[in-house]
Formats: C-alpha cells, structure tokens, sequence
C-alpha cells in the first residue's frame, strides 16, 4: 500500500507545502506544522491509497499514540523548523524508530520528515 505509493504521496504533500499561503503566516508566528501536515497527509492517504486513515491512533499493545495509522500502516511524523535544534529532532527520530519497531510486522511503517523551510524570502517559500 504505503511503500508502492511513496513518490506520489511524497510528491502530493510537496505540491501542498509550495502552494500553500497559510505556512509562511504559521511561520512567523512559530507555529507548529505537525498538525497541519497530518490533516494534509491523512486526505493525501486516504485518496492515493484508499484506504482508512486513523490520526493519533493509541495502541493498548504498545502503549503509545502513533501520528497515523491504519489498517496496514503506521506513520509518525517529524517536523523541522529553524527554531529548534538538529539534535532535538534527531532524538525525536530515534524515539519514533524504537516506537514503530515494538508495532506489528504486519504493518508498512514510516517517518516522514519534512524540514521547514528550505528558504524563506519576503512570506513565501522559496524550493
């Protein structure tokens, strides 16, 4: 499900980010995009893949909420922004990584990380 639609999925929720106006004001607020990026990705799953998108879905086996989940798939999700240190989110990183490996092997896992912005000039993002 999940892995042979990778690029299209990845792909989908990149066209979002470079389109859209609401992000940079999120920005300048220093908002978070974790939010965000699981109502997107969660509509961007839901059609590419067809199947049924649980967000922050708690598992009673593994005692931890998990970002999105489904029937055969668990993602959890990472953001960057300037504001917070590299160390913070590689620490993150390996938390989730330990988190998705006491999870079904039935299940496709993932961690999408996406870093904000790549640049910023004038209120709009700059790829």
């Amino acid at each position: 499900m999940l892995s042979s639609k990778v690029g299209i999925i990845l792909n989908t929720l990149k066209s979002k980010i470079d389109s859209s106006k609401g992000l940079p004001i999120f920005y300048d607020k220093n908002a978070k995009f974790e939010n965000w990026l699981q109502v997107e990705l969660c509509g961007i799953l839901s059609e590419k893949c067809q199947a049924e998108i649980i967000p922050e879905q708690y598992s009673e086996a593994n005692q931890c909420s998990y970002d999105i989940s489904g029937e055969k798939v668990l993602i959890e999700l990472k953001i960057h922004t300037t504001k917070k240190s590299a160390s913070h989110n590689i620490k993150g990183i390996i938390k989730d990584i330990e988190k998705l490996k006491r999870a079904p092997d039935s299940k496709e896992k993932a961690i999408i990380f996406v870093a904000f912005p790549l640049k910023y000039n004038d209120k709009e993002w700059v790829t």
